[in-house]
């Protein structure tokens, strides 16, 4: 994996991280996500127009803007909810990690990309390394334990889609990482409206008490996916996103020092399995 993609992966992952501690300390996740999400889609739409209009986006690409609209808006969907029931450190390593495994099988069976042996050495490591980390508490046998697993499994599921729907569609469609990503913003927004109508008192107390979170995580759902898009282009998918699943260190970190989780030794003895993993990935991968 060179080492410029690796870089770009890096720090995607310490961007998403901070993002997702953001929409997990707000009152309201769903409305949280959803309000960061619009306000990318407010300036980011007359770019869209404008690229439709001198063909940098094109109709003929509609099957890839709907799948990966649907991937994503699931995806917040069930991210909010992980968060609404469940302990950050922990529904974030089992939605990623989940992810992480889908995505090399899926690249090898969708998209015909071969992985070293070492290259899944590696992979395995970070895979090993995230469950561990999530696995490491008990969730507990309560019904909310239960729908808190259920809601980080499927962000992962979605994590997974929109990963190997993204990557295809840059190959089949020659569009540029910036504005296919502003496309989803918009497209993504915009159908998860019926959701919001229904949370208008929460979406008014949002942007009176978490204003300046909601601009942060405005700023990192952007720049941070950017930057992945941009590393797809330099190396395969599967190293691409499990490198990027180092975000689990920075969640441990952040879980414990910023918001007070408890398990943080064994949480990061998994995490430590992930930086060991990305290691092999990036040298020898």
């Amino acid at each position: 994996m060179p080492l410029y993609a690796l870089l770009l992966v890096l720090l995607s992952a310490l961007i998403h991280a901070s993002w997702n501690a953001l929409a997990k300390r707000s009152r309201d996740k769903f409305s949280f996500i959803w309000i960061a999400f619009l306000f990318n889609a407010v300036w980011q739409l007359p770019f869209v127009i404008a690229c439709f209009a001198n063909g940098s986006l094109h109709i003929a690409a509609w099957p890839w803007y709907l799948a990966t609209t649907a991937a994503h808006a699931a995806y917040i969907w069930l991210l909010s909810e992980a968060y609404r029931l469940g302990d950050y450190s922990l529904a974030y390593p089992i939605s990623r990690g989940l992810g992480v495994s889908l995505v090399p099988l899926g690249g090898l069976l969708l998209l015909q990309e071969q992985l070293s042996p070492a290259g899944a050495c590696g992979i395995a490591l970070v895979i090993a390394g995230i469950m561990f980390t999530g696995l490491s508490s008990t969730l507990g046998h309560s019904r909310p334990g239960s729908l808190a697993l259920l809601a980080a499994l499927g962000t992962g599921l979605s994590v997974a889609c929109y990963n190997l729907i993204d990557k295809q569609a840059m190959l089949a469609t020659g569009i540029s990482p910036l504005p296919w990503i502003s496309m989803m913003m918009v497209c993504q927004t915009a159908v998860l409206l019926p959701l919001v109508l229904r949370r208008q008192a929460a979406i008014r107390e949002e942007l009176r008490s978490n204003l300046p979170a909601l601009l942060g995580c405005a700023a990192g759902t952007f720049g941070g996916y950017l930057l992945v898009l941009h590393a797809f282009r330099l190396a395969p998918t599967a190293y691409v996103v499990a490198s990027r699943e180092c975000s689990i260190v920075f969640s441990v970190l952040i879980g414990s020092l910023l918001l007070g989780e408890l398990q943080f030794k064994r949480r990061l003895g998994g995490a430590l399995g992930i930086v060991a993993g990305v290691a092999v990935i990036a040298i020898y991968g």
